[in-house]
């Protein structure tokens, strides 16, 4: 017989990948808030958040709307410590971000020692149809679960030491001292979706340090997450989050470490992608 609690996850995971928009599956659209308001709540802004070094550091910065425009949303019914900051990209530059981990991260694979599931030299159009992954920093074996602690070189693309800067100390408004709020990105994984791609229930647990929050931006399409408990016999709920495109989703404290997955990529008629992947979710985690 097999376990309720695997299941669970099995049928729930099973159940959204064949979801639908005339499906009666719960759905959680943070841009509506009759629809999310028993799940999350929405956090007011600080009135003093601004830092000159910071931004005088970042070169896009002005990629990202004004922080009293920032929307952050914190889960009350599941495990602590998730949080999603809505849209954090401007409209006009949302492309651009897209565009440039699907086009031009792949190009620099020598100078930041990118690592994929396929060869990055003379990458082309009909090769990035299998490109499936990308990871930065140090680098994680899938097989053994572990990190290459002895790599010669760890470097971190421009773009997300900008995003992990902003983000954090935008963010030390609002995670608890039970948890670190700033991120110093080590490693990370570059996810590309097509419409039929789905990624099953598992943790995020091979850094050494669990109590620096990881960071997870989503690009283009909106897909379907979900994230539940720690164990797959845990009492916490799994709740079911649309994440949209330049959603930023935070998971420190508890959450850090709580299972979640991505059964369904939606397609949209509104955003311009390139060949077959419709979506890229940049992950960024900090090692030691």
């Amino acid at each position: 017989m097999a376990d309720s609690g695997e299941e669970i996850y099995k049928t729930t995971f099973k159940l959204y990948r064949n979801w639908s928009p005339k499906s009666d599956l719960p759905l959680i659209d943070l841009r509506y808030a009759e629809n999310y308001e028993n799940f999350f709540q929405q956090l007011e802004q600080s009135s003093d958040i601004s830092s000159p070094s910071v931004v005088a550091n970042c070169e896009t910065f002005t990629h990202f709307k004004p922080f009293d425009q920032w929307k952050i949303y914190k889960l009350i019914k599941g495990l602590d410590g998730f949080f999603i900051i809505t849209g954090i990209l401007k409209e006009n530059f949302r492309q651009d971000w897209f565009d440039y981990f699907h086009d031009q991260l792949p190009s620099y694979h020598e100078e930041l020692n990118l690592k994929s599931n396929i060869s990055l030299n003379d990458l082309n159009e009909k090769s990035k149809s299998k490109l499936r992954w990308i990871t930065f920093g140090y680098h994680h074996d899938w097989n053994s679960k572990v990190y290459d602690l002895n790599q010669k070189t760890v470097r971190i693309p421009d773009r997300i030491n900008d995003l992990c800067r902003i983000v954090s100390m935008f963010m030390n408004f609002h995670i608890s001292s039970s948890s670190s709020s700033t991120l110093k990105p080590e490693a990370g994984i570059v996810n590309y979706y097509t419409q039929n791609s789905s990624l099953c229930f598992h943790t995020d647990h091979s850094e050494l340090n669990h109590h620096a929050p990881l960071f997870s931006l989503s690009l283009g399409s909106s897909a379907i997450f979900l994230i539940g408990g720690q164990t797959k016999q845990s009492s916490q709920p799994i709740v079911p989050v649309l994440l949209n495109d330049s959603d930023l989703v935070i998971m420190s404290n508890e959450s850090r470490l709580a299972l979640h997955s991505v059964p369904k990529i939606l397609p949209s008629e509104t955003l311009v992608k390139n060949g077959n992947i419709l979506r890229v979710n940049v992950n960024i985690r900090q090692v030691f």
